[in-house]
């Protein structure tokens, strides 16, 4: 019965954190006397690299906001750019190991009189769409008037909580901080904060993202206590929510031929599933050995391996709905995207992962990617050939 409801749970597709009760923090309160000159948004990050969207789906954004019917300011391509992970510019911040730095945007005077009100609201989601791991030392408005200059923070502007200074490369493993239960100076792949509530970790968490049909479930079952689980699942359920396919851009082998930067027919010699260093995600690592052809790309190791986002870990699982499957001993051909150690290295989500089996009734292999595209080993190559040309 939970295990249905699990996986019902984790087909729709949309963008959600539920939370267990944890520490509220409200938006931004500030005293401030003078008129407004100049203002920024600040947030000082560890590790993080930030593409604003997966398949066009949004997992990192900015907005402030003012009281009442004030129009909103959408600061989300300003501060994280607007290339895709999947086929985009490398990020505004992308950082490397053990590398800090604040990040700022400014904010547009006609935003200034939202400011001199003295509240300030925020919806803030940092995502890492690289390694899956990051920190926040603090996010912020740096704000200058007519009669000084004022800093609003908001995560303690500590130092990661081990005092140090701004800019200053991290000493020590990211995953040697914390764990805070705040989603501040600690490691984490993603953290919302929408204005008064913040989906910190937990003992339980579920959070749902759409990421152009992508859905990830985090259920902690042997710690969860059934009933508190079902709560949560019962109240994200009461929101309405397209179906997940209404999300997802389908993409034909031609599409997927020209967003992959490699291309390759093999077989799934091992996998193995893991949780990473701070436990927040699971991941499942796949060695592909190629053995027919590398049809697109320049060489690559062989064996490669591949980290996929997912996969179960005891009775600690990370679903990911529209996600690639593969299966030890198959035969395979992959479209990978431009980054091979992405945690999303397949084009298309699953769309880009085709198990080969033999079809007897054909007298040769299909090709299928479970994402209701099946066709002919043959045709398939055919139209890679096709659409990439000599």
């Amino acid at each position: 019965m939970l295990e249905k409801l699990l996986r019902s749970f984790a087909s729709a597709a949309m963008m959600m954190a539920v939370a267990l009760p944890s520490t509220a923090v409200g938006g931004f309160e500030y005293a401030i006397s003078g008129s407004v000159i100049s203002a920024d948004f600040v947030a000082n990050f560890a590790e993080l690299s930030a593409h604003p969207t997966i398949a066009g789906f949004p997992v990192n954004s900015l907005t402030l906001f003012g009281p009442g019917d004030t129009p909103a300011l959408d600061l989300t391509a300003a501060f994280f750019g607007t290339g895709d992970l999947l086929d985009g510019p490398p990020p505004i911040i992308d950082q490397g190991l053990t590398e800090t730095d604040v990040f700022s945007v400014p904010i547009p005077p006609s935003f200034f009189p939202v400011l001199a009100g003295g509240e300030v609201g925020v919806s803030f989601l940092a995502t890492d769409t690289v390694d899956g791991l990051f920190a926040i030392d603090y996010i912020g408005l740096h704000i200058v008037t007519t009669s000084g200059v004022i800093d609003a923070d908001i995560g303690g502007h500590d130092g990661f909580g081990i005092g140090l200074p701004e800019g200053v490369p991290l000493s020590v493993p990211l995953t040697s901080l914390g764990p805070t239960g705040t989603g501040f100076d600690e490691p984490i792949s993603s953290k919302a904060h929408e204005n008064h509530i913040i989906p910190a970790p937990a003992t339980v968490w579920l959070v749902i993202a759409g990421l152009g049909g992508l859905a990830a479930l985090r259920a902690r079952l042997r710690r969860a206590a059934p009933a508190s689980l079902l709560a949560l699942m019962l109240a994200a359920l009461a929101v309405s929510a397209p179906p997940a396919r209404a999300l997802v851009q389908e993409l034909s082998v031609e599409d997927m031929a020209q967003q992959a930067s490699w291309i390759l027919e093999g077989r799934v010699d091992e996998m193995y599933s893991a949780a990473s260093a701070d436990g927040s995600q699971i991941y499942t690592f796949i060695t592909f050995q190629v053995i027919n052809s590398q049809l697109k790309g320049s060489s690559l190791p062989n064996p490669l391996v591949l980290r996929v986002l997912g996969g179960q870990v005891g009775s600690d699982a990370m679903l990911i709905p529209e996600g690639p499957t593969f299966e030890l001993g198959a035969r395979m051909v992959l479209f990978i995207g431009p980054n091979p150690q992405s945690p999303f290295p397949i084009v298309g989500l699953g769309q880009g992962a085709f198990i080969l089996t033999f079809d007897s009734a054909l007298g040769e292999d299909r090709a299928d990617n479970g994402e209701g595209l099946s066709l002919r080993r043959s045709e398939l190559i055919q139209r890679i050939n096709d659409e990439l040309g000599p």
